[in-house]
């Protein structure tokens, strides 16, 4: 029998006001008209690893890793500031909002890479560079004058309190895909 496979990536919620700020945002990057696939506000979040397909047995497993991880990782605020792109602005593929890398934050990105990789899940290859990814750029149309409002435009600042991370599994739809919690976890217990 085929093992069920989880698309799967551990996260740092959003509380809905900061949902909502974006939203409001993104109403007005819209109006630009560019090829563009918005972030929905419900599916915003912060990625610390994507994992990709875990077979749902390794599951506990994985929940074992990020128990392991959090431990000694006390609560955290991060400020959401700015609006960026990446590559570059000139060549635009993700469209961003920027934050502050607290000590805490990078702390636990670093132990989840660890204890991670010492269950045989894989190591980001990249260096971490965190971001709320707002859109994603689908074609030519209309980015000159989106960057152009990109560029004129402020976000921020936006503090958020990160009290938990989160293990989501993500389902691919036509639509664009749907997020769902697996498991939280409590920062700052023992």
């Amino acid at each position: 029998m085929k093992p069920v496979l989880l698309r799967t990536f551990i996260a740092i919620p959003l509380p809905e006001a900061v949902q909502d700020k974006v939203d409001a945002l993104l109403s007005d990057l819209r109006k630009a008209d560019a090829a563009v696939r918005w972030v929905p506000a419900r599916n915003l979040h912060l990625t610390l690893k994507f994992l990709g397909d875990v077979a749902e047995a390794r599951l506990e497993e994985l929940y074992v890793g990020i128990r392991m991880a959090t431990e000694g990782i006390e609560p955290f605020r991060i400020t959401l500031t700015g609006l960026g792109a990446f590559p570059n602005a000139r060549r635009p593929r993700v469209l961003w909002i920027g934050m502050d890398v607290p000590e805490a934050m990078q702390r636990l990105y670093e132990n989840i890479e660890k204890d991670l990789s010492r269950l045989h899940f894989p190591k980001e290859k990249r260096r971490f560079s965190p971001h709320l990814t707002i859109g994603r750029v689908k074609g030519l149309r209309g980015m000159e004058r989106l960057m152009s409002v990109v560029e004129r435009t402020e976000f921020g600042p936006e503090t958020v309190s990160v009290e938990r991370i989160v293990a989501m599994k993500s389902d691919l739809r036509p639509t664009g895909a749907v997020y769902a919690p697996l498991k939280k976890f409590a920062l700052g217990v023992l």
